[in-house]
């Protein structure tokens, strides 16, 4: 009898010292969807789904950026037209050269692709996708 309250009372204390991790999931933060950031002048374009079902397009440079709610379907779309063209510039385009330093950064689901500065065709193609993103703004 005497064993099992202790051992009741040891459990006890055992589980309140082993507390519940605290939530990371904040309803306002969001998942990044996908990125893209050219390294020269650091200016970047994040999309990121909430957790509240809400969609928002970051443009500009690091820490200050402009964020613009997007529907659905707008995010949906952009997400398509950033798959298609970071498949193209990965798969379909040149290989890029050897110990290349980097022009662009593209992220896709934590996917990352670092864009070789000396492939004209893929930093075109980017530049391309990239210039018709001011329409967000």
């Amino acid at each position: 009898m005497l064993l099992s309250v202790f051992l009741f009372f040891s459990l006890s204390a055992q589980a309140q010292l082993t507390e519940a991790p605290e939530s990371n999931n904040d309803l306002r933060r969001g998942k990044t969807i996908v990125s893209l950031q050219r390294l020269k002048d650091k200016e970047l374009m994040r999309l990121e789904g909430m957790n509240s079902g809400d969609f928002y397009i970051s443009l500009g440079v690091p820490n200050s950026e402009e964020m613009k709610k997007i529907s659905r379907p707008e995010a949906e779309s952009l997400e398509q037209k950033f798959a298609s063209m970071m498949f193209k510039v990965q798969y379909e385009l040149p290989q890029d050269p050897e110990n290349c330093k980097p022009s662009w950064i593209l992220v896709m689901h934590g996917e990352k692709l670092d864009v070789c500065e000396k492939s004209d065709q893929k930093n075109q193609e980017i530049d391309q996708f990239f210039a018709s993103l001011k329409s967000f703004k």
